[in-house]
C-alpha cells in the first residue's frame, strides 16, 4: 500500500519556538511528508524531507515569491507524487499561492493567531486583498477556536470552509510526579513563552508588586522561560520595583529534561495573554496545555482560543485581560491553599490528556486529509 503524500509548505521552516507544526508531521509516520521553504531552518527535528533553493535568499524572497524559486519548487514538485498540500499560516499559503495555484491537490491551510490577527490589522485593505487569493483556492482552513473562526470570517474566508480544529501537543511527554506542597514555605510561579506583548510578563509583574506590597509574609519566586525583544524592557520594571530578588530569567529552554524539571519544581502557571495595540492575538498557546498535562494549575485570560482549554474555576483560572489586580488575589488563594492547588491542577491534567492531546488531534487531522483527498478525487471523475 503506497502512502499518502502531504506537501508542507512554509516561509521559514521551522522556528525554534513552532513545536506545533513539527509535531503534527511527526504524529503521522504512516504518510510521506515534504516540506517547500524558502529558508529552512534546522533546529526542530521532523520527519519531513525538505527542500529548499539552493541559492542565498535576501529580504525580498521572503517576502515574495520570486520566479526563479517558484520555477525551483515546480521542478521538484514534478518528481513527488503530492496528494495534498498543507499550508501552515495563512500569510505563508498567500506567499506560495502563485505556485500553489497551478497545482491540482486538495488544499488546506493552519490558522495560528498572528496570521488572522496582527496582521490584518497591520496592513488594513491590503491583508483582505492578499488573502482573498487563497480563501477563493483552497478547501478548507483550520481554526484553532471559534474565536479564531470568527476573526477569518471578518476576513472573507466563506464559513463553510472553515474547520475548528486544535492541533494538540503530546500530554504524556509531560506526564510528570507533582507534589502540590509548598517548598519549604516558598511558592514558585512559572511563565514560558516569548518576551513579547501578548504573553502578558508585565502584567505578572505588576501582581507581583501589589503581593509584595500587601502581602509580605508571602513567599514568592517566579522564573521566566523564553527570550523576546521585551527582555530589557521586562528587567528594567524588575530592578525598579525592588522584584530582583524574586524574579529569574532563564532565557529559552528547548523540551526535554531540563524544561520537566522546571515544570516539576513549579507550583502555578501563568500565561495572562493579552492583545496589544498591534493586534496580535494568541490561538490556544501551547505552554498552556503542556502545564496542564504536567498538572499545574493555570492563571490565564479570556483571550482568543484559552477559554478553549480552560473552564474558569475548574481546570485554571481566568480573568478579563490586563486585570493584574486579580491575578495577584489568584495568585494569594493558591498559595494559601494546597487543596485548591491540587484539585485544579488534576482537573486540568485529566482535561488535556483527553481533549487536547496529539494523537487525538492527529487522528482528526488525517481524516481530514482523507475527506478532502475523497472528495477531490470524486469530483475528478
Amino acid at each position: 500500500m503506497f502512502k499518502k503524500m502531504v506537501l508542507h509548505l512554509q516561509r521559514k521552516f521551522i522556528g525554534k519556538t513552532e513545536t506545533f507544526i513539527a509535531n503534527q508531521i511527526n504524529a503521522l509516520p504512516l504518510y510521506r511528508h515534504y516540506a517547500f521553504t524558502v529558508q529552512h531552518i534546522e533546529y526542530l527535528h521532523n520527519i519531513a524531507e525538505v527542500f529548499a533553493p539552493p541559492l542565498p535568499q535576501n529580504f525580498l524572497d521572503l517576502k515574495f515569491l520570486s520566479t526563479k524559486n517558484k520555477r525551483y519548487f515546480k521542478e521538484k514538485l514534478f518528481h513527488l507524487n503530492v496528494n495534498i498540500i498543507h499550508s501552515h499560516f495563512l500569510t505563508d499559503a498567500s506567499f506560495f499561492h502563485p505556485f500553489t495555484r497551478e497545482v491540482n491537490v486538495p488544499k488546506v491551510c493552519s490558522c495560528y493567531g498572528y496570521d488572522v490577527s496582527e496582521f490584518p490589522k497591520k496592513f488594513g485593505i491590503f491583508s483582505k486583498l492578499y488573502l482573498s487569493r487563497v480563501f477563493e483556492d483552497y478547501d478548507l482552513f483550520l481554526a484553532m477556536s471559534n474565536d479564531m473562526a470568527g476573526e477569518l470570517s471578518k476576513l472573507g474566508c466563506p464559513s463553510e470552509k472553515i474547520k475548528i480544529h486544535y492541533h494538540g501537543i503530546d500530554t504524556q511527554r509531560f506526564n510528570i510526579i507533582r507534589t502540590y506542597r509548598n517548598q519549604a514555605g516558598v511558592i514558585n510561579l512559572l511563565s514560558i513563552g516569548r518576551l513579547e506583548p501578548k504573553k502578558g510578563h508585565l502584567v505578572v509583574l505588576k501582581a507581583l508588586k501589589k503581593i509584595k506590597l500587601e502581602y509580605p509574609e508571602i513567599n514568592l519566586k517566579y522564573t521566566i522561560v523564553g527570550e523576546g525583544y521585551l527582555m530589557n524592557e521586562l528587567c528594567y520594571y524588575v530592578t525598579r520595583n525592588n522584584l530582583s530578588e524574586i524574579v529569574e530569567f532563564r532565557g529559552h529552554i528547548n523540551q526535554g529534561e531540563e524544561f520537566n524539571k522546571i515544570l516539576v519544581h513549579a507550583n502555578i502557571f501563568l500565561l495572562p495573554s493579552v492583545t496589544p495595540k498591534n493586534g496580535n492575538k494568541e490561538g490556544i498557546p501551547g505552554t498552556i496545555v503542556e502545564a496542564m498535562s504536567s498538572g499545574l494549575p493555570v492563571i490565564s485570560t479570556y483571550h482568543a482560543g484559552i477559554p478553549h482549554a480552560i473552564e474558569n474555576g475548574v481546570t485554571g483560572f481566568l480573568l478579563e485581560e490586563y486585570n493584574h489586580e486579580g491575578i495577584a488575589e489568584c495568585i494569594v488563594k493558591l498559595y494559601y491553599d494546597e487543596d485548591l492547588r491540587q484539585m485544579i491542577g488534576q482537573n486540568a491534567k485529566r482535561f488535556a490528556q483527553k481533549n487536547l492531546d496529539l494523537n487525538t488531534k492527529a487522528t482528526e487531522l488525517e481524516r481530514t486529509y482523507l475527506n478532502l483527498i475523497k472528495s477531490y478525487n470524486l469530483s475528478e471523475v
